[in-house]
C-alpha cells in the first residue's frame, strides 16, 4: 500500500472516532461545558480529515501513485464522513430551520449516482476520477460541516450576531445544495458521454 493510500485509511479510522465522539453528545444541548468540548474535538478531528483528504490526492498526483484502490477509497471515505455528518445534523432542533430532511436525501443521493456511475466505469477499464466541481463541492460541504459544528458549540455566546449568523449560515448551506446538484448533472453529462461510447 502506498503513502496516499495509507492517508486515505488513515482518514476513515479517524472518521469513525470523529462518529464515536459525536455519539457523546446530548442532541437537545442542554449540557453546554460538555457539549462544546465534544463539538470543539469533533472539529478538530473533522479538519484534520479534511487536510488528509487534500494530502492524499496531492501526494499521490505529485508522486504519481494514482491507484484503482486510491480512486474508489478516497471518494468511499469522503462520502461517510460528509454524509454521516449531514445525517447527524438532521437530529438537531436548532438545525431545523436550516437543514431539513429532504436537502440530506439529495446530498447523500447525489453521492449513491455518482458511485454508481463510478463503478460502471471503472467496471469497463474506464477511468472515472473527481473532477473539478466535484473538488468545489466537496470543499463548499466540508467549510459547511465545519461551520454547523461552530454554530452548534458557540451559538449561544455570539448572540449579540445572531441574525446575521443565521443568514449566512442558511446561505451556506444553500450555495452547498445548489454546488452539490451542479456536480451531479456534471458528472452524469460525463458519464452519458462514457456510455455511448461503451454502448456502441
Amino acid at each position: 500500500m502506498n503513502l496516499p493510500n495509507k492517508i486515505t485509511v488513515f482518514r476513515l479510522i479517524i472518521t469513525v472516532i470523529y462518529f464515536i465522539i459525536l455519539a457523546f453528545l446530548d442532541v437537545s444541548l442542554k449540557n453546554e461545558v460538555e457539549n462544546t468540548l465534544i463539538l470543539d474535538i469533533s472539529t478538530g478531528i473533522f479538519i484534520i480529515a479534511c487536510i488528509t483528504d487534500l494530502l492524499d490526492g496531492y501526494l499521490a498526483r505529485k508522486l504519481n501513485m494514482q491507484t484503482t484502490f486510491g480512486r474508489m477509497i478516497d471518494p468511499f471515505a469522503d462520502k461517510i464522513l460528509i454524509g454521516g455528518s449531514f445525517i447527524y445534523f438532521v437530529h438537531f432542533a436548532q438545525l431545523q430551520k436550516f437543514l431539513v430532511p429532504w436537502m440530506v436525501i439529495i446530498i447523500i443521493g447525489r453521492e449513491f449516482l455518482v458511485t454508481a456511475m463510478r463503478s460502471y466505469a471503472e467496471s469497463k477499464g474506464i477511468s472515472f476520477g473527481s473532477k473539478m466541481w466535484g473538488k468545489h463541492k466537496m470543499v463548499l460541504q466540508s467549510v459547511t460541516v465545519i461551520v454547523i459544528l461552530l454554530y452548534l458549540g458557540h451559538s449561544d455566546s455570539v448572540r449579540v450576531a445572531e441574525r446575521w449568523i443565521d443568514i449566512g449560515l442558511k446561505a451556506l448551506i444553500w450555495l452547498t445544495l445548489v454546488s452539490t446538484v451542479l456536480s451531479a448533472i456534471i458528472y452524469a453529462g460525463d458519464f452519458a458521454k462514457i456510455f455511448r461510447k461503451i454502448d456502441k
